[in-house]
């Protein structure tokens, strides 16, 4: 076999709309991005196994459309970043190949687990993974670090405060409490103990009452976590064909990070998927967790012509799909839906593509819900049009 290289380049428009008087009205700024993608693979000498390089350039803004004036580099980590680019980097690299026996094949390196169509998770991990692939089952087995940012994984509830001089003693207090009033960056909100702390004194002297849960460090005063902090996964997942009308699959996920103060998320999830003809499929998920809060997740999605994983080389291809989703934040890691319906949302989202010419896909998609958290409404608008090389 020889070097191979393959890739794509999309250009992205979408926009939300969020019940919150601090969002201009309830609409948020559009964004505007462009993904570049090129994908390599290479022989390892004398082997079967092959080396597997994905490199990626980002650049997105609020305001400057798809111009080349995109805002300044941004911070891969800090989620307070409008905009910004990332210059070609790697996102994946790794090796994989047979082991010796039929079916059987491992992956080493930094890479994309892919099960259960991403409905748990699709993070990328640096780690490993085993699976067994027979006529009418398969098994996978994979365990590594997760390599995402801490944002993609649950974010904290807004904090408020409230100071003052207190009318008798003259002493200035501040007060901190959980805002129940909604989100601003995200609605990926894990269970997690309810905050209190107040500062007194004019030396700023604190008291911390309570504890939180959360993925990162924007809840309040957290000790616990920082966006370099390690995040373990290990996941079981077994899948099997029953007939040519019904498959699906069972899965177990073990995600110990410093969510849920540390205790490991375990979380078992089932899919099914009915096929009515060659052309309409039924595709079931639910899953649920073990650390109370909203610790259910399911996804309903009726599917015609093999949307989303539509043939994009045939020109004038058609699919479309019609989804009622609910992503509760802790009965997932990091789900394959970011377009529509995120996660710490439920709602109801349609979707068509079309593919213009061999390789060019357009896509159109609008969801409309709620924060499972905050209990305020949620909506996108969600635009894409896609070149593969």
């Amino acid at each position: 076999m020889f070097f191979k290289i393959s890739g794509v380049f999309i250009q992205k428009y979408m926009k939300d709309y969020k019940e919150d008087s601090r969002f201009n009205g309830g609409k948020d700024a559009p964004w505007w991005e462009r993904y570049l993608e090129l994908n390599m693979q290479a022989p390892v000498k004398n082997t079967d196994w092959k080396f597997n390089t994905q490199i990626v350039s980002k650049a997105g803004s609020k305001d400057k459309a798809f111009s080349e004036k995109f805002d300044a580099v941004a911070d891969p980590n800090d989620p307070s970043e409008e905009g910004g680019k990332k210059e070609f980097h790697p996102e994946r690299m790794w090796v994989e190949g047979n082991l010796g026996g039929t079916g059987q094949y491992a992956k080493l390196g930094f890479f994309q687990p892919w099960v259960q169509n991403g409905f748990i998770s699709d993070a990328r991990i640096k780690g490993a993974s085993l699976e067994h692939w027979g006529q009418k089952s398969a098994t996978h087995i994979y365990a590594g670090n997760i390599s995402e940012k801490y944002w993609d994984l649950g974010a904290g509830a807004r904090v408020t405060s409230t100071e003052g001089a207190d009318p008798v003693t003259g002493t200035w207090t501040k007060t901190y409490t959980e805002d129940t009033t909604g989100g601003v960056y995200s609605d990926f909100v894990r269970h997690h103990d309810t905050i209190n702390y107040k500062t007194t004194g004019v030396g700023g002297d604190w008291d911390f009452h309570g504890d939180d849960g959360s993925d990162n460090k924007d809840i309040g005063y957290n000790t616990y976590n920082s966006e370099e902090s390690d995040k373990h996964i290990f996941a079981f997942v077994y899948d099997y064909k029953f007939s040519p009308k019904y498959d699906g699959s069972v899965g177990y996920y073990n995600y110990k990070s410093y969510a849920y103060n540390g205790d490991a998320l375990q979380i078992g999830a089932v899919n099914l998927n009915v096929h009515l003809n060659p052309s309409l499929t039924l595709a079931n998920s639910y899953s649920h967790g073990n650390q109370d809060g909203y610790d259910k997740a399911y996804n309903i999605e009726l599917q015609y012509n093999g949307n989303p994983w539509i043939d994009s080389t045939k020109p004038h291809n058609f699919g479309a799909y019609l989804a009622y989703r609910y992503l509760g934040p802790d009965a997932i890691i990091k789900p394959n839906y970011s377009d529509g319906i995120k996660a710490g949302q439920k709602g109801f989202e349609v979707g068509t593509y079309y593919t213009l010419t061999s390789n060019i896909l357009a896509t159109l998609k609008y969801a409309t819900g709620k924060s499972i958290y905050y209990g305020q409404d949620r909506s996108r608008v969600f635009t894409s049009l896609q070149y593969a090389f």
